[in-house]
């Protein structure tokens, strides 16, 4: 067996479950990701506080080898719902909590909150201000995922509308942020030319070498409602701007979220195609269209890209069958398919380790070989504790190291620690 299930714990709970207009309402939920910091497991959990759906969110510290609750900080304050969403980023080696400006908070118009030392008494106040940021880029934020940190800076991303009646442009910004200095290092815009009727996945940044790359996925109104993807690319140490491209027209929201390493970016341009972007000049490398519907955001590893494809997509809720897939990051882009299909009902949300593809679809923890490319589904490892439906128990998975994950299940707030076998 590849992998052994080393604990399962249920978010901590101060509410009891309560029926409002006819709801069976959960109070804990996971609105950050989980990482690995001071042998600790650091996450931002949520609960709900008022029949107002306000939450009451508390910076929680688990022992790893438990899945125990060590210490935990309470925030004093109610965050209104749909605004908690927040993540976890390491900026000069020191952990932050990145999230939209709340009203209620101590310092209403932050948008950076340092994690609490050990030695720390009482819940930490935010050290960066969002008037910092250039533009009226701060009214634009949409959750903690249009941040992102190059180890030493903060990186913010987000699409700005013109002023109605006057400049109704709309651009794709981003800004890097010097946190220890509380200074804006530069802020950039590029020109989306063509109109926005609205976001699919909100905006997205991230440095890869010396490029930082922003991305927004919108739709374009009236007609066909098309979804397009728009990138920039700034120089990172002053934020020139390298270039900015819209991705083809595609009839669904793209698969890949942001996707890059040091040379190219990979952009899912139509249901079953890829495209490596050159970072520098943001011309096409190569272009690779892998015959079926790609239904799961991207990962790199060892010179591949990872992904699912699948069949059945995009009927909403029906099942569909699956499978993983490879794609060479050279200049040819090959494809190596993975086999063993299986049937889920939601996107696989995943991690590729050395010798396995995990997935956990819809409440199974499935495990692929990439040691033989033709090898069949290794092992369907566990049944994840899980709730009323597949949608309930599809699970959220977090790489905590090499050799460590970690899944997380909306249906009955519980995560579940896995350790795989080492290599031989």
């Amino acid at each position: 067996m590849p992998v052994r299930q080393r604990w399962v714990r249920s978010l901590t709970q101060r509410f009891q479950q309560a029926v409002w207009r006819g709801v069976m309402l959960m109070p804990d939920e996971l609105v950050s990701q989980v990482v690995m910091a001071r042998g600790r497991l650091l996450s931002v959990e949520a609960q709900d506080v008022s029949e107002g759906f306000a939450r009451r969110l508390r910076l929680v510290e688990r022992d790893p080898g438990t899945g125990a609750v060590v210490r935990e900080r309470s925030l004093g304050f109610d965050v209104p719902d749909g605004q908690e969403r927040c993540r976890l980023l390491q900026i000069a080696g020191r952990w932050y909590v990145a999230h939209r400006p709340w009203a209620d908070a101590p310092v209403p118009q932050g948008i950076l909150m340092p994690w609490p030392d050990s030695t720390g008494t009482g819940a930490p106040h935010d050290v960066i201000r969002a008037d910092l940021l250039p533009g009226g880029m701060a009214r634009r934020l949409d959750d903690g995922e249009c941040f992102n940190s190059d180890g030493q800076h903060l990186l913010v991303a987000t699409v700005l509308p013109g002023q109605p009646g006057s400049d109704t442009r709309r651009w794709l910004l981003a800004a890097c942020v010097d946190v220890a200095r509380a200074k804006l290092l530069w802020g950039a815009r590029t020109e989306i030319r063509f109109p926005i009727e609205r976001y699919r996945h909100g905006a997205r940044v991230g440095r890869f070498g010396d490029v930082v790359v922003a991305r927004a996925a919108t739709v374009r109104p009236p007609g066909g409602k098309r979804c397009c993807e728009v990138f920039a690319a700034f120089r990172a140490d002053n934020g020139l701007a390298l270039w900015s491209r819209a991705a083809p027209r595609r009839g669904q929201p793209p698969a890949f979220d942001l996707v890059a390493d040091d040379e190219r970016l990979y952009v899912n341009v139509d249901d079953s195609g890829v495209e490596a972007w050159r970072l520098d000049t943001g011309r096409t490398v190569w272009r690779k269209d892998v015959r079926r519907t790609i239904v799961a955001d991207a990962v790199l590893h060892q010179g591949e890209l990872n992904t699912f494809v699948g069949e059945g997509y995009p009927v909403p809720g029906s099942p569909r069958s699956v499978h993983p897939i490879a794609i060479e990051t050279g200049q040819r882009g090959r494809v190596h398919k993975l086999g063993g299909e299986v049937e889920v009902v939601l996107s696989p949300s995943f991690v590729v380790l050395p010798r396995w593809i995990l997935s956990a679809p819809d409440g199974r923890l499935l495990a692929w070989s990439i040691v033989h490319g033709d090898a069949p589904l290794a092992w369907r490892c566990w049944r994840l504790p899980g709730g009323l439906s597949a949608r309930d128990t599809a699970g959220r998975m977090f790489q905590i190291d090499a050799r460590t994950i970690l899944t997380y299940t909306p249906g009955t707030c519980t995560l579940t620690s896995f350790r795989v076998e080492a290599a031989r």
